[in-house]
């Protein structure tokens, strides 16, 4: 308070505050670093933000979009995504080819070579029952999140390969699960 007469402080200047989604990422990776270092059971939310063509793939499909990856509890991962590109084939009729029209993390950890098999750690390929439904103009998206129990954490898929099918099921394109910077 000012003497009488005198002219009141002005108050400081707001202190400047970053955006929220800066820190949440930098609350996502401190959490992540602690977790490797066992000292929290945190589960970072994952993305595959971006896709480039499967190794060897010749077709006409690109795919864009992206795939965020949650976890429910231990070893369940949970899958929302928003594509463009893929293969209208895979309409409300899904093909029967083996991985067609699928969404699959993979045990291959680059999209310069083979992808290798789907990625779980328990009995049965809990992969083969994700399926994508595209539109008649190439594009899908989730409803509702797409739980798929893996037997593994999201620190253990993190760095691994998220495969698309075509309605063949030949691999037509690859990306890399990675820490996600936002949500959608």
């Amino acid at each position: 308070v000012a003497p009488p007469g005198l002219p009141c402080p002005s108050p400081r200047p707001p202190r400047a505050s970053m955006p929220a989604s800066m820190a949440l990422r930098r609350l996502a990776g401190a959490a992540a670093l602690l977790s490797v270092a066992g000292g929290t059971d945190f589960t970072a939310l994952l993305s595959v933000p971006e896709f480039s063509a499967f190794p060897g793939y010749a077709g006409s499909l690109a795919v864009t979009g992206s795939v965020h990856v949650g976890q429910d509890g231990d070893g369940t991962q949970v899958l929302s995504y928003f594509l463009a590109g893929v293969d209208p084939a895979c309409g409300a009729t899904q093909p029967a080819a083996t991985n067609a029209c699928g969404i699959h993390i993979h045990v291959g950890m680059d999209c310069t070579s083979d992808a290798g098999g789907h990625y779980f750690a328990v009995s049965s390929d809990p992969w083969t029952a994700v399926k994508y439904t595209a539109t008649p103009f190439g594009a899908t998206f989730t409803w509702k999140d797409v739980k798929v129990v893996t037997g593994l954490t999201n620190y253990q898929v993190l760095g691994h390969t998220m495969i698309v099918h075509d309605s063949t099921g030949a691999r037509i394109a690859c990306g890399i699960v990675n820490y996600a910077a936002e949500y959608f």
